[in-house]
């Protein structure tokens, strides 16, 4: 999370060795091609208003002259359940991260804290901590997942960019697609439900065009989102 697009970059900065900057980018938004995901799978996640805040976000770009379009993803890629692999690596980050501590904590005396005083710790439950400390799957096993939901992902999100540069949806409905496949997404805030919740719009674009969607990004902020 950051503040803006330019300091999403900043940060992507200093976690990677990449040399490309956001001015290498010249391109006017009139030179993407943009895709809202509308298929029947993403709607079954949808909630009241989702439809009217995908239509303002592109009635946005139409009127300034960006094409659009809609695009289905192809039904397997909502097949892909990355749970397994989430549980596991929660696990295995855990013990990364205490590693070098004199006596490293673990998944279980953390779940144990949070029991303690589970309101103030653990408000939403400790259901995936739970799974994780019960995982029984092995690093195998997992790799094999990383790699069949990875080449599923690839597939289906290379086949909508054969019409469009950039994918849209809204919130983390899309997570599944772009954390399988590892390609950039970005989400951007600004839109509002009626109750006056924040709704994030997400853009996805190919795989090492990372610093390109934050210029893409960069150009959507400038639109002020309504």
């Amino acid at each position: 999370m950051a503040r803006n697009v330019k300091d999403c970059f900043n940060l992507f900065q200093a976690m990677t060795t990449i040399t490309e900057t956001l001015d290498y980018h010249t391109k006017a938004l009139t030179d993407y091609r943009f895709g809202f995901i509308n298929d029947a799978k993403i709607k079954e996640a949808y909630r009241d208003e989702d439809d009217t805040l995908l239509a303002r976000v592109k009635a946005d770009l139409i009127e300034r002259d960006v094409a659009v379009q809609d695009v289905a993803i192809d039904p397997s890629a909502y097949q892909i359940d990355i749970t397994d692999v989430l549980v596991y690596q929660f696990n295995e980050g855990v013990r990364d991260f205490f590693k070098d501590e004199k006596e490293p904590l673990t998944l279980r005396d953390i779940y144990q804290f949070n029991q303690s005083d589970i309101v103030n710790y653990a408000p939403y439950g400790q259901d995936l901590i739970k799974q994780a400390m019960e995982t029984i799957l092995t690093k195998e096993v997992i790799d094999q997942m990383v790699t069949t939901h990875q080449t599923i992902a690839t597939k289906v999100l290379d086949q909508a960019f054969e019409t469009v540069d950039v994918l849209v949806t809204l919130s983390n409905y899309a997570t599944t697609l772009y954390a399988a496949s590892g390609y950039p997404a970005l989400t951007i805030p600004g839109l509002k439900r009626t109750s006056g919740e924040p709704v994030g719009v997400t853009f996805i674009m190919k795989t090492n065009q990372d610093v390109e969607l934050l210029h893409v990004g960069r150009l959507i902020e400038q639109l002020a989102l309504r």
